[in-house]
């Protein structure tokens, strides 16, 4: 069932309403790619599914995005405060279940800037 509809849009109000255990772990969509976008910013799940191409895609560009500001960030090639929606962007990116552990990868003999594995930097 997907998430972006009525029924998984409801779904997904009960489960803030509930709160505490309950949580997303997953959502799926088609072709409504800002709102599922929306919905796994604001529910943070491990997984999402997307059965249509241009909707993959424009997800899969948000995730090598923050790839590449990962490299940057840990280099501390970024002055953050002159970027402050870039950083928000990438702070709710990185503070995801499945980009964190990204976070714990080093370079051997290279450390991290202090703030890099700070999810509220």
């Amino acid at each position: 069932m997907g998430s972006t509809g009525s029924i998984g849009c409801n779904a997904l109000q009960v489960i803030e309403h509930l709160g505490p255990p309950y949580a997303v772990a997953g959502l799926s969509g088609h072709t409504q790619g800002a709102k599922l976008l929306e919905q796994v910013r604001r529910h943070q799940p491990a997984a999402v599914a997307v059965t249509d191409d241009a909707t993959a895609e424009e997800i899969a560009a948000d995730v090598a995005a923050a790839g590449a500001l990962s490299v940057l960030d840990y280099l501390g090639e970024i002055e953050w405060r002159e970027f402050e929606a870039a950083r928000d962007w990438y702070s709710r990116m990185k503070s995801r279940p499945s980009f964190r552990s990204l976070l714990n990868d080093r370079v051997r003999g290279l450390s991290p800037a202090s703030h890099y594995a700070d999810l509220d930097f």
